[in-house]
């Protein structure tokens, strides 16, 4: 995967925001504490709504897609809701568990 290729798994549902200002320097946060990693990184970002979370994400998302295989985005708005989504990206990513009923079967061939 060259510098400038995109990620070949993008399943971003929201287009880019031109007009995002990244006045406090978080998406050079973020990718410090993404890229700090192994393999795989895990971080989260919180606060009240409406502060830019998503805008946050989605600037990350856009901004560093050619660092990576896959860039995969679940909402969790709803806790309720979050297990469908992620049993979701079975397909996003092929796997042959997305066919399985048992929608944990699904989600753990995700986690693998």
């Amino acid at each position: 995967m060259g510098p400038d290729s995109p990620a070949t798994i993008w399943n971003v549902p929201h287009r880019r925001n031109l007009d995002f200002s990244d006045k406090r320097g978080l998406v050079g946060t973020l990718r410090t504490a993404l890229a700090s990693g192994g393999t795989t990184a895990l971080t989260a970002v919180n606060g009240m709504g409406g502060v830019g979370k998503t805008q946050l994400a989605l600037a990350y998302a856009y901004s560093y897609t050619s660092h990576y295989q896959a860039v995969l985005w679940v909402p969790s708005e709803e806790p309720a809701a979050l297990a469908s989504a992620f049993a979701g990206l079975a397909q996003e990513l092929g796997l042959q568990e997305q066919a399985e009923v048992e929608q944990s079967i699904a989600i753990e061939a995700v986690h693998r």
